[in-house]
């Protein structure tokens, strides 16, 4: 079935690409700066690299989007790391043979062309303990993106190995479709037991017992047992982007894990692009982390902006602290980006609910009011 899906791309295989690479592209560009030895990325399910409709995959998308971006490449020459791998053994044969196609043609396009960067394609099976090794081995950032067909390779313990590594985060592919009907299934219990744990799968399967559970809140059940376990009860992020059928059914999503605020700040503003666009076979959404909220639905943010305002309020009243803290504390629980913030803080503002100060800038001015130095430099008080 593999194979069959390289036959065309699909609109939610362009966004599903556009997430990784537009993100891989912002983390490289931080990584960068903070550190001085190799920069993994790191793509275990990659496949060919091209759709038999000639339209390029992620692996190459990837390469050149990266060997286009002269500023960046400056920055991280001869410390980028690719490392590709597939267990299909043509999709390996296929991708060593498009990459040197490729090469060729970006050689003619850059003058004096060294390779920036060393690119490593192999041919594991997955789960393997092999590979799970070589990763712990690694010394220095990872950006792993794991995309298989269907839900076998992926596992806590590998995410858990990856987004532990110093600066490391990991996107991959969540077959809820699959998976949920998998949840009471003991014939696969080995292997949906290595994304929710043994322990939660138990609890997850007492949560379905209710026979009469609606198809959204039977979602939103197996959604939070899944992100409670993946985020270490809250104490990293899990971001979800969810696509949807045409009839409104989920599909799959796919999850992005890191530690550090910045990313998931980065990450939302980017899902946040992709989401709710109408396209020919399904559209994207963005939903909340948590159900157990009751101010989190599918609702538009508009409909949800008063509910929030007065849960921050009667949270914060009478505490001060900086917006970034602010935001990473929500983000644990909501889909909503910066901007959106912006505007709850504005509103509170002008309630007399909340002031905003700011530290002078190095120079003695004062800094403007946006929402970028509100991330930065912020400082929220909640009045009494």
């Amino acid at each position: 079935m593999d194979n069959e899906f390289y036959n065309k791309q699909t609109d939610l295989s362009k966004i599903k690409i556009k997430l990784v690479t537009d993100y891989f592209l912002a983390w490289l560009n931080i990584i960068s700066y903070h550190w001085n030895g190799k920069i993994f990325y790191i793509d275990l399910f990659c496949g060919p690299g091209c759709y038999e409709d000639g339209n390029i995959s992620t692996p190459l998308i990837i390469l050149e989007k990266t060997l286009r971006n002269q500023n960046l490449l400056d920055k991280v020459k001869n410390k980028l790391v690719f490392w590709f791998n597939d267990k299909n053994k043509d999709f390996v044969e296929k991708l060593y043979k498009n990459i040197e196609e490729k090469y060729e043609n970006i050689q003619k396009e850059f003058k004096n062309f060294n390779s920036p960067f060393q690119i490593y394609i192999t041919n594991y099976e997955m789960p393997n303990k092999e590979i799970e090794d070589i990763i712990k081995q690694i010394d220095g950032p990872i950006f792993a993106f794991l995309d298989p067909w269907g839900y076998s390779g992926i596992s806590k313990n590998l995410v858990d190995i990856i987004v532990d590594k110093k600066m490391s985060e990991c996107i991959f592919f969540f077959n809820y479709n699959r998976i949920q009907a998998a949840i009471f299934n003991n014939k696969v219990v080995e292997t949906v037991s290595e994304i929710f744990g043994e322990e939660n799968l138990d609890n997850l399967r007492k949560r379905l017992q209710n026979s009469n559970i609606y198809s959204h809140d039977k979602e939103m059940i197996i959604l939070d047992e899944f992100v409670k376990y993946f985020s270490n009860n809250y104490t990293r992020y899990v971001v979800p982007f969810c696509f949807k059928k045409e009839n409104n059914q989920t599909s799959h999503y796919i999850v992005f894990v890191t530690k550090h605020p910045l990313g998931q700040k980065i990450m939302k503003s980017i899902m946040a692009q992709e989401s709710n666009n109408n396209t020919t076979g399904g559209y994207f959404t963005y939903i909340p982390s948590s159900p157990q909220l009751s101010f989190l639905t599918y609702d538009t943010f508009d409909s949800e902006k008063d509910n929030i305002k007065e849960r921050l309020y009667k949270k914060y009243k009478g505490m001060e602290l900086k917006f970034e803290e602010l935001y990473a504390q929500e983000g644990y629980f909501t889909p909503y980006t910066v901007k959106q913030y912006f505007q709850i803080i504005n509103e509170l503002t002008k309630e007399g609910k909340v002031r905003v100060t700011y530290p002078p800038t190095k120079t003695g001015k004062e800094r403007k009011h946006s929402y970028e130095n509100l991330y930065r430099y912020g400082i929220v008080r909640f009045e009494e």
